[in-house]
């Protein structure tokens, strides 16, 4: 896409979203880690709930524009998410990732985004098995009660969702923690709602203490 072509998708992205009237103490990003069905919407969620001035922007609902647009995903996902990080940015919110970021080039999206208001970025990693995540997604793809739509946008089928899963489960393997710059803190999100509850809440501990530091 051009340029123009992206500033008109994250217009229209800006346009689904409720904008807090609290604006962020210190600017940053945190990207979610993990595979499909570990759970990064549900984190991201949380986190927000916590840290007041942040936004949440999901990559799903880059794709749900651009499917309505016939427009293929990929980069396309990428500049979008990166050009709507930058406007809530330089309106004066922090940013929450919840996309995924197992491969490079998808963290460098993220600091790019960040740049231009030199925001602090930091990631979270969510580890769970693959089988329970697999499990939990085809639960949620099957759901008949399930509308698809900007903030819930349903990627696939459920096949197609747990052959993903597979594939990104051998990426998530390989990729080390010690790779990650800007790691704060990984979540197990194979337990209960209460255990993942008791872990977001130490992670929001760690994103104040670092932004308390800079």
């Amino acid at each position: 896409m051009d340029s123009k072509q992206v500033e008109n998708f994250a217009a229209d992205f800006l346009g689904y979203l409720y904008l807090p009237i609290e604006k962020s103490a210190k600017l940053f990003i945190v990207g979610i880690i993990g595979i499909p069905g570990s759970g990064r919407t549900t984190v991201a969620r949380k986190l927000v709930s916590h840290l007041p001035g942040v936004v949440v922007v999901q990559a799903n609902s880059a794709r749900y524009l651009l499917k309505h647009a016939n427009l293929p995903w990929g980069d396309n996902v990428r500049e979008v998410t990166c050009a709507v990080a930058r406007k809530l940015l330089s309106q004066g919110y922090s940013v929450i990732f919840d996309g995924g970021a197992l491969e490079q080039k998808d963290r460098d999206n993220i600091k790019k985004a960040a740049a231009p208001s030199n925001a602090e970025v930091l990631f979270i990693r969510i580890h769970i098995d693959p089988s329970l995540a697999e499990t939990r997604e085809i639960a949620k793809y099957n759901d008949p009660r399930w509308v698809s739509s900007f903030n819930d946008f349903r990627v696939n089928t459920p096949e197609k969702m747990a052959g993903n899963i597979r594939v990104r489960a051998v990426v998530d393997e390989k990729l080390g923690s010690q790779e990650i710059h800007g790691l704060i803190t990984e979540i197990d999100n194979s337990g209960s709602l209460a255990d993942l509850d008791a872990q977001v809440e130490a992670a929001v501990g760690n994103v104040k203490n670092i932004l308390g530091s800079l």
